[in-house]
């Protein structure tokens, strides 16, 4: 039987932050949870699993990301913090 790597524990918090697609307007997304690897999000936005785009959070500021999973209005994302940018013709850095 494959065991999975255990997680980061996730920490909850309420946060109201920003996402932006490459090139568009910020909308609104509300962080629920949030560990060393990614968070929770929920906004009216709709997500593709693989989609990059930034998560824009106070204090941290503007943050790549990868959306892991979608169910309905929330969205677990990964952070990429190799990355600066969201090329598109770069393939995703191999996540572990």
């Amino acid at each position: 039987m494959k065991k999975w790597p255990e997680r980061p524990p996730r920490h909850q918090v309420k946060l109201i932050a920003a996402g932006r697609r490459d090139g568009e307007n910020a909308f609104t997304v509300h962080v629920s949870d949030m560990s060393y690897d990614g968070c929770q999000i929920r906004s009216d936005e709709s997500f593709e699993v693989g989609e990059a785009l930034f998560l824009i959070v106070p204090r941290m500021g503007e943050i790549c990301v990868r959306v892991k999973w979608v169910d309905g209005a929330r969205a677990g994302l990964r952070f990429l913090l190799e990355q600066r940018s969201l090329d598109w013709r770069q393939p995703p850095a191999r996540e572990g």
